[in-house]
């Protein structure tokens, strides 16, 4: 269970996911509510989500024609691939 809220001078948009195990992969659904000057609305979608081991992403990005990198940390804590195209 999350949430989010981001503030512009414009609109305000606020984001809350649940996040449940399924067949071992993770299914996250998520509800946005978005407010400007024309009034509210919501959407909502729903994800699933797969982690694979370290080397599949790093044969991923270099398959891509990526230059890969492992940054630790990042906006999670749990770190980031990072990929530029030669």
């Amino acid at each position: 269970m999350a949430g989010d809220l981001s503030r512009g001078p414009d609109r305000t948009i606020t984001r809350v996911s649940h996040s449940t195990l399924v067949d071992g992969k993770t299914r996250m659904e998520l509800r946005f509510v978005v407010a400007d000057e024309n009034g509210i609305s919501d959407f909502a979608e729903i994800e699933i989500l797969s982690l694979w081991p370290e080397q599949a992403y790093r044969d991923a990005l270099a398959d891509a024609g990526c230059s890969v990198r492992y940054v630790p940390g990042g906006p999670t804590g749990r770190g980031l691939f990072v990929g530029v195209r030669s």
